[in-house]
Parts: C-alpha cells; structure tokens; sequence
C-alpha cells in the first residue's frame, strides 16, 4: 500500500512522537518531583511550627500558679493542672448549666494559654488589669503564629470571649476558673493544715450561674463542717478585697 519512501516517513514520524512523549514525560516528570519536594519542605516546616507551639503550651505544665507560690503551700499546683481540672468540670457540668459543652471546654483549654510566655499574673504581681490583658493578648497572638489559620482563629476568638465575659459560655468558664481556684484552697487546708482564708473571702459573690453558686454554696459548708471538726474557725470573716487569683 505505501512504498518504501512512505514506510521511510511514516516510521520517522513514530520516532518523533515517541520522542516528543519522552522529552514531555521528562519535563512533567522534571516538574512533579520539583513540587514533590516543595511540598515536602512545606510539610516539614508545618511539622517544625506544631512542635514549637506544643513545647510552648508545655511550659504550662511546669509554671506554679502564683497564688499558691505566693502562699508557700508544698508542691504548688501548675498552670496546665488547673486548666485541666477546668476543662474536665466544662466537661460534665456545661449540660447542667445549658451552655454549649464543646466550646465551654475549648475556652477551658486555652483560657490560660498566653501564660506560658507571660507567666501567671496576679493582683499581687502589680499589674493592672488592662495591662495584664495587653501583655496576655500580644502573648497568645505570638503563640498562635505557630498554628495553622483555622485553628489560631478560634484560639483567639476564645480567649476574647473569653475575656469579655461575651456569651453565657465565657461566665461559665469563668465561674469554673473561681471555683477551681476555691476547691484546690480547700484541698491544700485539708492536706496541709494551712490557712487560705483569702481565696474564699474573693469568690464570695463572684458565681454567676446557678450550678456553680450551689456547687460553692456546698463547698463552704464542707469546709466549714471540716474545720468545725478540727477546732478551727466554723464561720468566714468579712470578704477581704483585692485578693483574688485572676
């Protein structure tokens, strides 16, 4: 059908084709592990900032919440233990006190979170309020650098919240954070035989939800029993102010 001139054309014409899908294949080849390795430099970047902002939120497990420091009570309870206990009562009380259970527990967990660069500021650090806030939010604004988008997001829409007392969520949380504060005090007396009056005389009034008002209603009136049975001084002295832990 073809003569020898044509079969001549028609096999270089194959030999192009096939040459041209090499030289392409190469390229695109070429390309795919150029980009294999961007990605995988990418990743690892990404994997390099997780790490940086997990040994960031370590640190809280080994920075003493200064209330306890401050009163020389044995093994003073850490910033993450505290956050813990918080996120465990959001956990099995936010149902009770109808709020959202999820959010309640994230706010819980991060709450605190700016701590681990700023440390644990008290009234008694002589730091006002608004300047607290300010050094907290640079603070969490830094660590959340280390995290993807999404998720510093939400940590920082959190800690606002927080912060504001905005929603039914951020006065819960904040009635965990007191009454925390209060059960670990009773606990320390107990266990110690020391006197941590203060702490009760500034949460006396603070609890705004009704489950959390009974739950440090009943606290009192253990305490109270206990140091009854112990010789100690059944009722509570006037709030003393200017001695909370926030």
């Amino acid at each position: 059908m073809f003569g020898q001139r044509g079969r001549r054309r028609i096999g270089l014409c194959i030999r192009r084709r096939c040459w041209c899908r090499y030289i392409n294949y190469a390229h695109s080849s070429d390309t795919f592990q150029r980009y294999s390795q961007a990605m995988a430099e990418h990743g690892q970047a990404e994997q390099k900032k997780l790490l940086d902002f997990l040994r960031i939120v370590g640190k809280l497990k080994h920075l003493k919440r200064t209330g306890w420091v401050r009163r020389q009570v044995t093994e003073p309870e850490t910033v993450a233990g505290h956050m813990y206990r918080m996120s465990v009562m959001a956990l099995v009380a936010a149902g009770r006190a109808q709020v959202d259970q999820v959010r309640a527990v994230k706010m819980a967990l991060v709450h605190d979170l700016a701590e681990a660069l700023v440390g644990d500021l008290t009234p008694h650090c002589g730091v006002s309020a608004d300047d607290k806030h300010a050094r907290e939010l640079a603070a969490l604004e830094g660590i959340v650098a280390h995290v993807d988008e999404a998720a510093a997001c939400e940590i920082m829409a959190l800690f606002l919240e927080y912060e504001a007392h905005a929603t039914r969520e951020a006065c819960f949380v904040h009635d965990l954070d007191k009454l925390d504060m209060v059960l670990q005090a009773d606990e320390y007396e107990a266990a110690q035989g020391c006197d941590l009056q203060e702490f009760f005389d500034s949460t006396r009034d603070v609890f705004r939800t009704d489950d959390m008002r009974a739950l440090n209603a009943e606290l009192r009136r253990q305490r109270e029993q206990r140091r009854a049975g112990d010789g100690g001084a059944a009722g509570e002295p006037a709030a003393a102010p200017g001695t909370g832990s926030d």
